[in-house]
């Protein structure tokens, strides 16, 4: 009998130390999650031993590129000019942040705390939509959204990284829906169905193409009140749509090297319409936020030539380097243009090719000055990476000596600081 009861004793015990390992257990692992450390958390980080070995479902989020080793000392000294960030995103922008890592500066009249601020990738996780914040000053990423959207195709950011479009594919995977939130806000906004293109103006005014039986619609929304204004409808279908400054939209033809491309703008105010460009083959398009300057690019039997048109002046100029303008970024401020050049031109058609995925680019950064257009090579992404990298989602800061970017081939997200 008291050996039974000595164990009844022991069992109790065992089961309340248990019970209190699982609760420190799951405090402390809410918290790597939070902080990035950590990106799932499955049953297997609930036992107490080896969970970071061979088959654990830890997963770095910072690591180095060579090896993923984790060493302080070792990453003191093998660092590199880039840093894969994250794998398999679906969105990401160079913006901002507070520097809440380092602390309060002070206090303003009112006495909230300043903080200063500091450069962020800001990106979305296809997995589960997940929103973190790599800070390169710290060489980590933080979690600052953790509401969930599985499988998501592709997340496009206003220029302030504050607001955000998810889109996914319904199960028919035909069906792609759009979704606009902001964050640190409860409303989501639900758009319609299979939205053509869209766009984020620097104000984080918001506009897209709807197709219509007859052609398309461009509409622009009030994310904050839902409110829509359409300001235009076309008999054609397919458009890359832009905010040129807070007042026009430039709408361009959807490229291919096999016909020629139209520009125009609209202004939103008086919905007047004005042709910019017409007949230049495969024509693509990229504007400044403030709608300063225009990136514009026609194909050549050599390739893409990749020319910047100032608004004000009404002048193009050619740049120096051939490319694509799906590999280009204005700096907020309008002094900067950074691109990714490719090494070369096959004889593919362009963008067409590259657009399906059918041919890749080895590229190399390359930064502009948008008034006298002098032009610095930053460096190789391949000398770098030991690998062809072909970039996608380009966004580069004031300076310029901080880029990030997606490689195209596989969706993994990078920055560059020179």
């Amino acid at each position: 009998m008291q050996r039974g009861r000595m164990l009844r004793i022991i069992l109790v015990i065992l089961i309340l130390g248990m019970g209190g390992f699982l609760i420190v257990r799951n405090i402390n692992l809410k918290k790597q999650l939070k902080n990035g450390e950590i990106t799932e958390i499955t049953p297997k980080d609930f036992l107490p031993f080896g969970s970071n070995g061979s088959g654990s479902t830890f997963k770095e989020i910072i690591k180095e590129i060579t090896g993923g080793n984790n060493n302080n000392e070792d990453n003191k000294t093998q660092k590199k000019n880039i840093t894969k960030i994250s794998e398999n995103v679906a969105g990401a922008i160079l913006t901002e942040v507070q520097d809440e890592v380092a602390g309060p500066t002070g206090k303003d009249i009112n006495g909230k705390d300043i903080y200063e601020m500091t450069q962020s990738i800001r990106y979305v996780i296809k997995e589960n939509g997940y929103v973190y914040d790599y800070l390169p000053k710290y060489d980590k990423s933080y979690l600052i959204s953790d509401t969930p959207i599985p499988k998501v195709s592709y997340a496009h950011f206003s220029p302030d990284g504050n607001t955000i479009l998810f889109q996914y594919l319904e199960e028919n995977l035909i069906t792609e829906k759009s979704i606009l939130g902001t964050l640190g806000k409860q409303n989501v906004t639900l758009l319609p169905d299979n939205i053509i293109s869209y766009a984020f103006s620097k104000s984080g005014k918001f506009a897209y193409t709807q197709k219509t039986t007859t052609g398309a619609k461009i509409i622009i929304k009030n994310t904050d009140t839902g409110a829509e204004n359409q300001i235009y409808t076309t008999p054609i279908t397919e458009w890359n749509l832009q905010f040129l400054g807070e007042d026009q939209l430039l709408i361009t033809t959807k490229a291919s090297e096999y016909s020629n491309g139209f520009a125009y703008t609209i202004d939103i105010n008086t919905k007047k319409v004005s042709k910019l460009w017409s007949n230049i083959t495969a024509l693509t398009t990229k504007t400044s936020l403030g709608g300063k300057f225009i990136l514009s690019a026609k194909t050549l039997p050599s390739g893409p030539e990749i020319s910047l048109y100032d608004v004000k002046k009404g002048t193009p100029y050619k740049l120096d380097k051939m490319g694509m303008v799906e590999k280009c970024s204005f700096s907020q401020d309008e002094t900067i243009l950074t691109c990714a050049v490719p090494a070369k031109f096959t004889a593919n058609p362009y963008p067409d090719d590259w657009y399906l995925g059918i041919i890749k680019t080895n590229d190399t950064i390359v930064r502009y000055t948008t008034e006298n257009k002098n032009y610095h090579v930053v460096g190789s992404l391949s000398n770098e990476l030991n690998k062809d990298i072909d970039v996608w989602e380009l966004s580069t800061n004031n300076s310029g000596n901080i880029v990030s970017f997606i490689d195209k081939s596989n969706m993994d997200l990078y920055v560059y600081e020179e």
